[in-house]
């Protein structure tokens, strides 16, 4: 989406009120401050401990639908303030942006790539996951961004993973990778709420390329995947001409089936259609996640199997 738009919510999120279900409700709840999360890194303490660990300091966390990997603590407490933050017992992370990791499921001993990895909280995550096996190689092409990765992969113990700086759209072709994350730069919308005055707040600038930038990131990613590998492509927006376009041009470039997500988790199917063009039947298998059936970042994650 073009970033000449007014910055004023009707004129932003209008576009969308035919495919958000319960479009009124979505609009009433970004109004408000989403769900404030951490993810517990089992690599140290488990959530048992933590919760324990914060409610000693008189912070009362619940589990969430995540299970032990995310916590919710109240809306008024700055994790990266706390000790346990600065030990690396949790990572501040959005809740929703946990699914793209769980739906590529990576195993202890995998190799995986992280195409758009900085700055690490699901390359962490996927380190976690992997109990600190296997391989994970963690690329961005922002040098600044991967400061804040090396970091966070620091405190928090990762020593499976190694940080490259590419271009996405021009990562090596030497080597073929059986799972991949691909979770592209975006127009965040998904992390947009509106403040008091009706504007849009965290609106991120950007340029009617993006798209094709996404494209371009899919092709790569596709040209990576093993034969029989996983592919998981995750964006934090709603905008269709990033998400399922994207899938549609994978489908249409590549030999390569999507798959269902297998998860326990509030969220919409992909579209069938989106301003007159129609979608392959199966990206209905796609995921869309929104604010108000979640209380966290609205997402959309896709999961791909290559033939």
């Amino acid at each position: 989406m073009s970033d000449e738009k007014p910055n004023n919510s009707e004129n932003l999120f209008e576009v969308y009120r035919d495919i958000i279900p319960d479009f009124d409700t979505f609009m009433d709840r970004i109004r408000k401050p989403l769900g404030n999360f951490i993810r517990v890194n089992t690599l140290r303490t488990n959530p048992k401990k933590m919760q324990d660990m914060l409610d000693s300091r008189g912070i009362k966390s619940r589990i969430t639908r995540l299970g032990g990997y995310f916590l919710e603590i109240p809306g008024d407490i700055q994790p990266g303030i706390l000790l346990e933050y600065h030990l690396g017992l949790f990572h501040p992370q959005t809740l929703t942006s946990g699914i793209p990791v769980l739906a590529l499921d990576p195993k202890p001993d995998d190799l995986v790539l992280d195409l758009c990895a900085a700055p690490g909280g699901k390359t962490s995550h996927l380190a976690e996951v992997m109990k600190n096996t296997g391989l994970i190689v963690a690329n961005d092409k922002n040098v600044s961004r991967l400061v804040s990765l090396r970091a966070n992969l620091k405190r928090l113990g990762i020593v499976n993973t190694v940080v490259t700086m590419v271009r996405g759209e021009q990562f090596p072709l030497e080597t073929v990778f059986p799972k991949i994350l691909l979770d592209v730069p975006c127009s965040s919308e998904g992390r947009y709420l509106i403040g008091e005055n009706g504007k849009v707040m965290y609106r991120t600038r950007i340029g009617k390329s993006l798209p094709q930038v996404q494209k371009q990131l899919m092709h790569r990613a596709m040209k990576l995947l093993a034969p029989g590998g996983i592919l998981v492509y995750s964006t934090c927006t709603y905008n269709p001409d990033e998400n399922e376009s994207v899938i549609q041009y994978a489908l249409d470039k590549f030999d390569v089936d999507v798959c269902k997500i297998d998860l326990d988790f509030p969220h919409e199917n992909g579209l069938k259609e989106w301003k007159g063009i129609k979608y392959d039947r199966s990206i209905e298998k796609c995921w869309r996640i929104y604010p108000h059936r979640t209380d966290s970042v609205g997402f959309f994650v896709a999961k791909m199997v290559k033939r």
